[in-house]
């Protein structure tokens, strides 16, 4: 039920925390996974830290283009795409009266519109194995608990990460004639550099102690006393990447120990 041997699998944000950890978690399973990454220092780091082959490649995640070149070369490597894991993403608190445009641009850039041509290039590819092998391909798109609950001086990260939710639902509802399930995961703060750069900033704008003890704090929210970990979040991923998630579709999977439930 949770064998992914044979099945190709792209990460977006394969060099970062949850992307990197996603990665190697799928690989264990037996999948090939392709390590997309702006930066591939990064991803080559992840893909020769994988239990088997991976492949690391160069992906501008807002770039249009830079999608169609990665499909390309799934399809010519390949020949089938059986999921993709949207992890690529941008965080930058900031409360509102100090936010630009331009802020909300770059991040509906990255969290957003990058989702959308993601999932609109591999669309195809995914069709094409689901018809001529029986597969049921899974896109994973990460959401947030921001995507579901307002935070303080996250009006931008939510407003992008909320779209991310109801994109998700749609292209479920019009995707599944296809057999293709589309799932959004949603974690609260999980021990990457993204997160403790969120804390640092938030310690900057007085709305959280500043460094460990800032942390600490957040860690201290939680029901169950501690930060996510990556790998946290890469076990819900692997689990809707394989056949035991086959009749899920649509689905919303809050990973936050608890603390959306105070």
């Amino acid at each position: 039920m949770f064998d992914l041997t044979d099945r190709v699998i792209i990460v977006t944000g394969g060099g970062g925390g949850i992307g990197g950890a996603s990665a190697k978690a799928l690989s264990k399973l037996g999948a090939t996974v392709v390590v997309a990454d702006i930066d591939m220092d990064r991803a080559r780091a992840i893909a020769e830290a994988t239990d088997r082959p991976a492949v690391a490649a160069q992906l501008d995640a807002t770039v249009e283009t830079s999608w169609a070149h990665l499909l390309e070369q799934v399809r010519d490597d390949h020949g089938r795409l059986d999921g993709l894991v949207n992890a690529a993403g941008v965080l930058r608190p900031r409360p509102f009266g100090d936010a630009t445009v331009e802020e909300l641009d770059a991040t509906l850039n990255l969290n957003v519109r990058s989702v959308f041509m993601g999932c609109k290039a591999a669309t195809p590819l995914m069709i094409d194995t689901s018809e001529k092998l029986g597969a049921k391909p899974s896109i994973i798109n990460l959401s947030s608990i921001y995507g579901l609950f307002a935070g303080v001086a996250h009006v931008v990260y939510s407003t992008s990460k909320g779209a991310v939710r109801m994109m998700s639902k749609g292209l479920a509802q019009e995707l599944a004639r296809h057999q293709i399930r589309v799932n959004t995961v949603f974690p609260g703060p999980v021990n990457t550099w993204l997160m403790t750069n969120s804390v640092a900033q938030l310690g900057e704008f007085g709305l959280r102690p500043k460094g460990q003890e800032g942390l600490d704090l957040v860690a201290k929210m939680h029901p169950m006393g501690r930060l996510a970990e990556p790998e946290d979040i890469a076990g819900v991923i692997t689990f809707l990447c394989s056949d035991a998630s086959s009749f899920m579709t649509g689905g919303e999977l809050v990973v936050d120990g608890g603390l959306t439930l105070t």
